[in-house]
């Protein structure tokens, strides 16, 4: 059993979700992202792409999308896990030598966060002190009111 199915071995429903995907990504010079969200954050407690850094391996890839939820990394689960947990999947999956990166993630229909209201970058590009965000981000767009 893996993170994609049920205990009985059938695909799990998100399996079956068109927005859910698994890709691999060429490990060359880095994952290239930073995230943001986790269960300790304004912006969780899911865990979403904040940014695709020009130059990094999903950079190069090209199918991962700011607002983007990333669903594990290497067979890692991001559900449920809080920031640092997240940077430190992601940190381990650097340190591993095996190739390709396997991305699990589910594509939201839309992306309404700004990348400069957001301040916490992954183990890729920051220092360790990121501070709390103060407002919130809501990767899904507010209902239409009639």
């Amino acid at each position: 059993m893996n993170i994609y199915t049920s205990a009985a071995g059938s695909p799990s429903l998100l399996e079956k979700d068109p927005a859910f995907r698994v890709i691999t990504v060429t490990k060359e010079t880095g994952l290239g992202l930073k995230i943001l969200g986790g269960i300790n954050r304004n912006e969780g407690p899911l865990v979403y792409i904040q940014e695709v850094i020009p130059g990094g391996d999903c950079y190069k890839d090209g199918r991962l999308k700011p607002g983007d939820q990333l669903v594990s990394v290497n067979k890692e689960s991001m559900i449920g896990v809080s920031f640092e947990e997240a940077k430190n999947i992601i940190t381990r999956a650097k340190l591993r030598s095996e190739c390709p990166w396997e991305i699990a993630f589910i594509r939201q229909k839309s992306y309404s966060g700004h990348p400069g209201n957001i301040c916490c970058p992954s183990p890729l590009q920051a220092s360790e002190d990121c501070e709390p965000q103060t407002s919130a981000f809501n990767p899904f767009p507010p209902p239409l009111k009639h």
